[in-house]
């Protein structure tokens, strides 16, 4: 299910003419010779990618470099107090345009550099932020914003343009910030539990980062034993759209395993790669969203991709879970030994041989992007085996028409919630979370159309039971009804002998009128005179 090497690029491994660097924001590779002098190259996951190649001049060892999102500027520290924007030029034999900007504050040391925008960089230093602005018509720099602060250290989310400032006397006071508009604005400072001991007294900007789960924000974080320093489990933190409620702990994830050394967020699962096992453990909070302890849903090993055994000619260049490896959210694998950039992902429908629980499973395969077919191809099996009892049946009925009607529901008839209110007004737009949707027309095609072909009384009495279901979820969740659906349920009735029980929806109504109905229902007068009457 998980898979090394998807996409993957080889690049040049350091050495003493040539270091590498990654490059967060664009999730590139960054190769530099001879300080810049000898080519700076930029590679992305992507082989298809174009890789960005250029020179600048060799004006000393380079401790930062970072591309901006357009490729167009390029971020250099080379001095404890100062950054290079150099103007990107692929074209001219030696990028020589550029830009030096100094800290405003003249004893401060720059401590870490992000790209907010195309044309905006923030300089993260000893004593505060500071924002600037590129002129991209005269290639100038204007400070737009400056900010007083002692940080430990910071983590910054490009996707929401959310900053982690740390301090305290263990690392743990973290202050949120949001940068936009060309302002900073903070959020409510929290504390988090890392579990400090003697041998642990200060949380780690390692052991830390930013992660968007199902349209909301967290931020992640490890927790070690007192006992004997080893990881415990991980944290994670809801971050609010409101700046004035302080984060919570919202998740717990047990862990039960020593040798943790990465966490990867993957189609909004979160997954821990444990070295000494050569295993991951994959989690899914929404499955069982109301609890804060969770553990793994299942537990798996990494398998190398095609592409990769392509690219290393039939064996991976290093063992998996190698001690080498350097692990970046969201889910990138660096090993730099052996010069190999990739990324892993996530197969959902090999999921079906790890999840022996057939609610889990479908909660699963509903929950991924890309699940859906696995999901109603399970969703059938398990009404052939009469695997699910009613409710729930009714469960899973409800999860798909509940997102079905929340997506499909005109704006001006959804009620504006207080959340949604403040999210409007919030000054942290996070990125919305879109759900696999199954429709109406996509059930019937390939579970309950499929699961009408089983002959014996017992399968059409579970196939009008889960029809019934599959309608009265519908009804609750205010989606209307495919006429078809009734008629199918009535075929369904007739053939379990169930006459009975279907004069009684008629005569209900729990069955809706229509005419085509009226017809259907005519037909089977002969077998059971009451329907007639009930038309």
């Amino acid at each position: 299910m998980l898979q090394l090497g998807d996409e993957c690029v080889t690049f040049e491994k350091g050495s003493s003419l040539a270091e590498t660097f990654y490059d967060n924001l664009n999730e590139r590779i960054c190769t530099v010779r001879g300080n810049g002098a000898m080519g700076i190259s930029g590679k992305k996951v992507r082989a298809k990618d174009p890789v960005i190649s250029l020179r600048i001049r060799d004006l000393g060892r380079i401790h930062i470099i970072k591309f901006s999102k357009n490729d167009k500027y390029l971020a250099v520290q080379r001095h404890e107090n100062s950054v290079d924007i150099v103007v990107v030029d692929v074209h001219s034999p030696i990028s020589s345009h550029e830009v030096t900007q100094t800290c405003k504050m003249k004893t401060a040391k720059i401590k870490g550099i992000e790209w907010i925008t195309n044309n905006q960089f923030l300089l993260i230093t000893t004593q505060g932020l500071e924002l600037y602005q590129i002129d991209e018509r005269k290639h100038s720099i204007k400070l737009l914003k400056t900010l007083n602060s002692m940080q430990e250290w910071s983590v910054y989310n490009p996707a929401t343009s959310l900053l982690i400032l740390a301090a305290g006397p263990a690392h743990s006071q973290l202050q949120p910030i949001v940068i936009k508009g060309g302002q900073f604005v903070r959020l409510t400072r929290f504390d988090v539990d890392f579990g400090v001991s003697n041998s642990n007294t200060h949380l780690q900007e390692q052991n830390v980062s930013v992660e968007i789960l199902y349209g909301r924000l967290y931020l992640r974080t490890l927790r070690f034993s007192r006992r004997d320093s080893s990881v415990s489990d991980v944290a994670l933190y809801e971050i609010p759209t409101d700046p004035n409620v302080a984060p919570r702990l919202r998740y717990v994830l047990g862990l039960g395993l020593p040798g943790m050394f990465g966490v990867h967020v993957i189609d909004s699962l979160v997954i821990v790669h444990l070295q000494q096992q050569r295993r991951s453990l994959v989690f899914d909070i929404a499955i069982r969203p109301e609890e804060t302890n969770q553990w793994a849903v299942m537990e798996m090993e990494m398998y190398p991709a095609p592409a990769l055994l392509t690219l290393t000619g039939g064996l991976p260049l290093s063992p998996l879970y190698s001690h080498q490896w350097v692990i970046f959210s969201p889910d990138i694998v660096i090993d730099p030994e052996a010069g190999l950039f990739s990324r892993v992902t996530l197969q959902p429908e090999k999921a079906v041989q790890r999840i022996k629980n057939t609610m889990t499973l479908l909660h699963f395969l509903l929950n991924r992007s890309t699940g859906k077919k696995a999901a109603l191809n399970q969703l059938c099996e398990a009404v052939n085996r009469r695997a699910l009892r009613q409710r729930e049946l009714c469960a899973i009925f409800d999860l798909v028409n509940g997102r079905l009607a929340a997506a499909t529901a005109p704006v001006d008839a959804v009620p504006v919630s207080r959340e949604k209110a403040l999210e409007a007004r919030s000054p942290l737009s996070i990125p919305a979370h879109s759900w696999q949707l199954v429709t109406q027309e996509e059930l019937q095609s390939h579970v309950l159309i499929p699961a009408s072909e089983r002959e014996d009384g017992e399968s059409k009495r579970y196939l009008a039971n889960a029809q019934l279901a599959y309608i009265r979820s519908l009804r609750k969740n205010a989606v209307d009804i495919d006429p078809y659906l009734n008629d199918s349920l009535v075929e369904t009735l007739v053939a379990a002998g169930e006459t009975s029980r279907l004069y009684q929806l008629v005569n209900y109504r729990t069955i809706s009128d229509s005419k085509p109905l009226a017809f259907l229902l005519l037909s089977y007068e002969t077998r059971y005179p009451p329907l007639f009457q009930s038309i």
